[in-house]
């Protein structure tokens, strides 16, 4: 599951408006997009690279660093990346395609706006630097945030969190 990654890095949980059951994707139903598509070769890359578990003690860069590596891994087994290791933009923006007419403008503005900017969130620092989790953070959020009315969960703890981002 590629937007798991959300979870492992929210970081401190008194930023987080949800109980331990609620999830912050369930505001915005399109946040899901691209899960179906990616689901059959997620495993693989789990099997190579176990999802990490947050230790007391554990640094949130190493656990992010992980993380990232997982994702590269998911990005590369869906033909998301080019033979560098850098995205494909073609292929992203097939795989976040979509006919709803509502939804469209706001997941090509943010596909767009990501593939353009997500560089810049890529540390130095990290072993793999396709910004395969970069720029899925930054299409999850800009999603979230531009949320059509029609997909969006006007719950006060979605509220909340929007206002937080």
């Amino acid at each position: 599951h590629l937007l798991v990654t959300s979870w492992v890095l929210a970081g401190d949980e008194d930023c987080a408006p949800f109980k331990s059951n609620e999830r912050h994707w369930d505001c915005c139903r399109p946040v899901n997009l691209t899960v179906k598509k990616f689901s059959n070769n997620t495993k693989t890359c789990v099997e190579k690279l176990p999802l990490p578990t947050r230790q007391p003690g554990d640094s949130f860069t190493a656990v992010k660093h992980r993380v990232s590596c997982l994702v590269e891994c998911v990005f590369l087994e869906n033909g998301m990346l080019t033979e560098d290791k850098t995205l494909d933009k073609d292929a992203i923006k097939e795989l976040y395609s979509t006919n709803d007419k509502e939804l469209a403008a706001v997941v090509d503005d943010a596909v767009k706006d990501c593939l353009d900017s997500h560089k810049e969130d890529i540390e130095d620092s990290m072993e793999c630097k396709s910004g395969g989790l970069q720029f899925t953070n930054c299409v999850e959020r800009a999603i979230f945030t531009n949320c059509p009315s029609g997909y969006w969960n006007s719950s006060k703890e979605c509220t909340d969190f929007k206002a937080k981002l």
